[in-house]
């Protein structure tokens, strides 16, 4: 087995510069997009502030403060009305699981009315009313018998389905309002 020469690392010029203009350029493309990439950047803008030179800044900075307080205070007093509102439910002996569900149900379900009285009130054009819900709907049932209708029994199956669907269709907009 002959062993073979190592490849010479002898370029053209040309061939070298070459490599070298396309290393350059990779790496000014890299840095670009470094710059674009939002990974180390945070999302939310940082506040410039109020000028120095703004005639009442001391005034809108307390406005600030003072509404900060307010909000917080809010917050304390949200969160101390929930903790009283579970210490009352364990006194009553009612889980924090079955309070979520009920709030939940209520909330979903009245939504859900709301909705739909709104939809049909848009519908009809006039306001939904407790008067309609209150009356009965009449619920009636026909029944069709496909198979007794032998008139003709040297009629083709297609005629039969034909005059069977006819005479459903012919029952129902009968039973219809339209």
């Amino acid at each position: 087995m002959r062993v073979r020469k190592k490849t010479s690392k002898r370029t053209s010029t040309r061939m070298r510069e070459g490599i070298k203009k396309k290393a350059t350029a990779q790496r000014r493309k890299e840095k670009k997009m470094a710059k674009k990439d939002i990974t180390w950047k945070s999302r939310s803008k940082k506040d410039p502030g109020i000028p120095a030179s703004f005639p009442y800044k001391a005034q809108i900075l307390e406005e600030i403060e003072a509404k900060k307080m307010r909000e917080m205070e809010e917050r304390e007093l949200a969160k101390q009305q929930r903790l009283e509102a579970k210490r009352a439910a364990m006194e009553a002996g009612v889980t924090e699981e079955m309070m979520d569900d009920d709030e939940d149900d209520s909330n979903g379900l009245s939504a859900l009315v709301e909705s739909a009285q709104a939809a049909a009130e848009e519908y009809d054009g006039h306001p939904y009313s407790e008067e309609l819900q209150s009356q009965p709907v009449d619920v009636i049932d026909y029944d069709i018998d496909f198979y007794t209708d032998a008139d003709n029994d040297n009629d083709s199956e297609l005629e039969k389905s034909r005059k069977a669907y006819d005479k459903i269709f012919k029952t129902v907009v009968d039973a219809s309002d339209v």
